[in-house]
């Protein structure tokens, strides 16, 4: 009847290995269950950072502290191999064991997480405890679950108690105070408002922009050349050392996935040849194309894997499913099992019924032997040597009975039973032969019992040895967080020196900022002498296309009233016209003229090229780029300049020309 519940669970079991053999073992679950784990893991983590480490034992391994199963080490010990059917089926069931025993060290962690805060708001504290049932772990945590949403509402209520107190003393003070009190209140409230919200008017000035910035000293500054650069530009050194970084983690991640890299060849070759900091555009460009190639081929990669991925979730949701049945089998055979359990105790109330009368018979024969004992002395003396022998066996048998007298009271009562027997009917030889076989059966079960006690003091063995063993590590954590302290102290030495180089950058940016400005209204100024210039002309224009209908009114008048009364002036022979004379001299002097005036325009953008360069240096590039656009000529004003200084020449010469004709008409007349 004892063997029924074990014959039982083994053939359920193997029913149930049978129904899960289609999905047992199967890369798929496998993966799918490690994953799981490392989240477990990272989770448990999480809470014994705020409850630390948890003292229970593990629910696989019940000979170790659960907290400190190496994780890695069994997900590299249990994992996928092919070919390995029968490994693969062992490490699926190992996995599922685990992720059992890491979710019930969760619970434990967030019991013993709820107990702490409790213990914070007023409640005691319980000592951690061994090895308990998962029943027990559920029902604990939501006890403690309970416990602490009851203190959280008690406080939630004597807050509110304590304000309403408080404000109903409040309102009885402000009933007594007088109105001299209150407005000296406001003013007093009124001063510290002041106080602490400073007006917009004593906002400090470096906030605004339009305040004008101090003057800066100028010193021309010798700027650096492709041929005198020694080092290179920290915004060049900063960027190709990022591109570096940025390509060896490629490298590095397509290595880990098998996967080619254009990337690598460049990285080796300009590792080989060019120095950090020190590589040219094209080499920057060039890298730069790589590595979109190999981002391109990293996307490809990556959309494979996930149309690899799509149907694996398709399996898992079936396997899930499947899951699902068999654990409602699970759930049949557990009450199967539970059913055979009780049939099983009945059985053992029937014995205990049987082991009482028993004990009933033997008191009334102790009693019956007890009368004859004094008949049987002298028989008793021949037997001595065997009583003996026999005790030393029963003393033996007592010490290992007292051992587990509170495990098994039943044996015990036998043990006593036989022992009494054994006392007083030494010399009985057929109560003895009768009682031979009961003392086999009860030297079968302190066998047993006795291999249960060497198992459980060989445990005590193990745990003492790993005590120790944990005891070296945390001597290597306490040395290693010296050392960490250590890093830390010269990660804040370097904190404070890039600290001081950020400051020195934004007094930098301020003063380039400064000159911007300046350059920006020299820019303004150079506009609107330019426009000025414009309006020049176009009324040169104007003037101009007057003067010469003015000079075509004329020669038509000449043209068309003559006078005929006046002679002619005759003019020496071989003497040319005096419009023809005047027209090739303003040809002569136009190229002088114009030479003149491109040197003058020469110098000027080259007296402004200069002030714009000298007021540039020191500046930033993207600073740079906008004063030189803002200071140079532009070849639009100079071709300008140029067309006004021809429009000047025609006008002094057509100007010429109209006095010298109203000088031969006044003559004339």
């Amino acid at each position: 009847m004892i063997l029924s519940p074990i014959v039982l669970i083994v053939v359920l079991g193997t029913d149930y290995l049978i129904a899960m053999s289609e999905f047992l073992g199967s890369q798929n679950c496998i993966e799918s269950l490690r994953k799981d784990l490392i989240d477990l893991q990272g989770a448990t983590v999480d809470v014994f950072s705020r409850t630390g480490p948890v003292c229970f034992s593990s629910w696989k391994f019940p000979d170790k502290l659960s907290w400190s199963l190496d994780m890695v080490a069994l997900l590299e010990q249990y994992d996928f191999v092919d070919g390995e059917n029968e490994f693969n089926k062992h490490s699926h069931v190992v996995l599922l064991e685990l992720v059992i025993d890491r979710l019930l060290l969760l619970l434990q962690s967030f019991d013993s997480f709820v107990e702490q805060v409790a213990c914070n708001k007023g409640g005691e504290r319980n000592q951690q405890r061994g090895c308990l049932s998962v029943g027990l772990v559920v029902r604990s945590y939501w006890s403690h679950l309970v416990h602490f949403t009851n203190l959280k509402a008690n406080s939630k209520d004597v807050k509110k108690q304590t304000k309403s107190t408080a404000l109903d003393c409040d309102v009885k003070a402000s009933v007594s105070s007088s109105s001299h009190q209150t407005t000296a209140g406001s003013a007093c409230s009124s001063s510290t408002s002041s106080a602490e919200f400073p007006s917009r008017g004593h906002l400090p000035s470096c906030v605004t922009p339009d305040t004008p910035s101090p003057k800066l000293d100028r010193n021309s500054v010798g700027s650096q050349t492709s041929e005198s650069s020694l080092l290179p530009c920290d915004a060049c050194f900063q960027v190709q050392s990022l591109l570096r970084r940025t390509g060896g983690a490629l490298i590095e991640l397509f290595q880990g996935e098998g996967l080619p890299s254009s990337l690598q060849p460049l990285l080796a070759a300009v590792e080989e040849t060019v120095g950090l900091g020190h590589m040219t555009a094209a080499d920057v460009t060039q890298w730069a194309n790589e590595q979109l190639r190999d981002m391109q081929r990293l996307a490809k990669h990556l959309q494979d894997v996930r149309d690899t991925v799509q149907p694996l979730g398709d399996r898992l949701m079936e396997a899930e499913a499947e899951v699902e049945r068999f654990k409602t089998q699970l759930t049949e055979t557990q009450k199967q099992f539970k059913q055979e359990l009780e049939k099983h105790h009945t059985n053992i109330v029937q014995l205990e019924f049987s082991l009482n009368k028993a004990q009933r018979s033997v008191k009334e024969a102790e009693a019956r032997l007890q009368e004859e004992q004094q008949q049987h002395r002298r028989e008793s003396q021949g037997l001595e040597e065997n009583n003996s022998r026999l005790k030393e066996e029963v003393a033996a048998k007592e010490d290992a009975v007292r051992t587990l007298c509170c495990e098994n009271n039943a044996l015990r009562e036998k043990v006593e039973k036989l022992l009494m027997e054994e006392e007083t009917c030494s010399k009985l030889q057929q109560s003895i032969q009768q009682s031979e076989a009961q003392i086999s059966q009860t030297q079968l079960l302190l066998d047993k019992e006795k291999a249960k006690y060497q198992g459980a003091w060989r445990q005590q063995e193990s745990m003492q040895a790993k005590h120790q063993s944990l005891l070296k590590r945390v001597d290597a954590l306490y040395e290693e967080c010296e050392e960490l302290q250590g890093l830390l102290g010269e990660c804040e030495d370097k904190q404070s020196d890039l600290l001081n180089q950020l400051r020195l950058m934004t007094e930098e940016k301020e003063r380039v900022h400064a000159q911007l400005t300046e350059q920006q209204g020299l820019c303004l100024k150079l506009r609107k002498e330019k426009q000025t210039l414009q309006a020049d002309a176009s009324q040169l224009r104007s003037s101009l296309a007057d003067l010469k209908a003015y000079v075509q009114t004329l020669e038509e008048r000449e043209r068309l009233n003559p006078l005929p009364a006046r002679p002619e002036r005759i003019l020496p022979s071989g003497s040319p016209d005096l419009l023809s004379v005047q027209h090739m001299r303003t040809e002569q002097n136009y190229p002088t003229q114009m030479a003149l005036q491109s040197s003058s325009g020469t110098q000027l953008g080259d007296s402004r090229r200069k002030t714009g360069q000298r007021r540039s240096d020191g500046a930033s590039a993207g600073s740079e780029e906008r004063v030189s656009t803002g200071t140079t000529v532009p070849p639009a004003y100079q071709k300008r300049h140029f067309q006004t200084v021809d429009l000047n020449l025609d006008y002094m010469s057509v100007k010429g020309h109209i006095k010298q004709g109203n000088a031969s008409v006044l003559r004339r007349k």
